[in-house]
């Protein structure tokens, strides 16, 4: 499956990275799918905007809702505008002219790429269980038992939010020099220690350390768990059989680590009475994408190999420990 790819907002973020980063120089391979991820965010805002009242709730409930979606319609319209003109990337066309391409993906990804698939999914967990915990289950749990108003925790979470636009671009500029993976391992250090603290922080009931717990655990903890994940997921699997594998791994991993994360850090509260057990959720989460990650070797990810052999074989030099950089006419 080649550029156009698979459909739906998971399914095509890890396809399109692997074009940019392969279009962009080698340098800065992680740097598209970081912009591509941080684009939506400010649409966030807008709805946190909309929630916190500057719309009336009546009309809220009958159209102000629908306004980030219509808003969204710029975005799709300006997608669509930029896949129609983009090439395939170049380890799909050498797939494709050796008539090497995979007529069912789907079964060949579950053959051949088990392991990737489940790293992938579990990759996932330290960034998704964290957000989804912070932007909806605190949202309720910050007025009734903290005893501060939902206004004051959707304003800062706003402000991380606005943070997070920036965080996550510098944070993919990094990955580009140390590594996606590496990245990705820090990020999930980082979100282990800051599980406890960040409750300290937001059990205080002082608006100001609220919005320092925002900011550490949205603003640099999401962009150090998550800028990087389309990059790595890409480099997971096979070209022929790229796009599916991406995809399945990063909507799996988004149904089972975000969907269920508000509940189950309800259902702990409720069962335990204290923030001490959310956070323990939060590094066992963490936990787990640190050992995912430590099953692969930085060196043997599939889409590197063939990056590099692509590179090579269209003429481009290419150095240890350096991604390929597209030659010049």
């Amino acid at each position: 499956m080649g550029r156009r790819g698979p459909h739906g907002r998971g399914a095509r973020s890890p396809a399109a990275t692997r074009v940019l980063r392969q279009l962009a120089a080698g340098r800065c391979a992680g740097r598209p799918g970081a912009v591509g991820r941080c684009a939506g965010r400010p649409g966030a805002v807008g709805r946190c905007l909309l929630r916190r009242g500057e719309v009336p709730r009546g009309a809220l409930t009958t159209w102000g809702w629908r306004l980030p979606f219509l808003a969204s319609i710029v975005l799709v319209m300006l997608g669509l505008y930029i896949l129609l003109q983009v090439v395939e990337s170049p380890d799909f066309q050498e797939v494709r002219a050796h008539r090497a391409t995979s007529s069912f993906p789907f079964v060949d990804a579950l053959r051949h790429a088990k392991k990737p698939l489940v790293i992938g999914i579990l990759t996932q967990a330290a960034t998704n269980i964290p957000f989804y915990v912070v932007s909806m289950f605190v949202l309720p749990y910050g007025p009734k038992e903290v005893g501060v108003s939902t206004e004051t925790f959707l304003l800062c979470l706003i402000a991380a939010c606005v943070l997070d636009i920036f965080t996550v671009p510098a944070v993919a500029i990094l990955s580009d020099r140390f590594g996606k993976r590496n990245t990705l391992l820090v990020g999930s250090v980082y979100m282990a220690a800051m599980a406890f603290l960040f409750f300290w922080l937001v059990d205080s009931g002082s608006p100001w350390l609220i919005l320092v717990a925002m900011i550490l655990m949205m603003a640099v903890g999401h962009a150090l768990t998550y800028s990087a994940v389309s990059s790595f997921l890409a480099e997971l699997f096979e070209a022929r059989f790229r796009c599916t594998g991406a995809s399945v791994a990063y909507q799996v991993g988004g149904m089972i680590t975000s969907g269920p994360a508000p509940f189950v850090a309800a259902a702990l509260f409720a069962g335990t009475g204290g923030s001490w057990s959310i956070s323990a959720y939060i590094v066992i989460a963490s936990a787990i994408t640190f050992t995912a990650l430590l099953t692969v070797s930085a060196g043997a990810l599939p889409g590197g190999a063939e990056e590099a052999r692509v590179s090579s074989s269209a003429g481009r030099p290419d150095t240890a420990g350096v991604e390929p950089r597209p030659g010049r006419p």
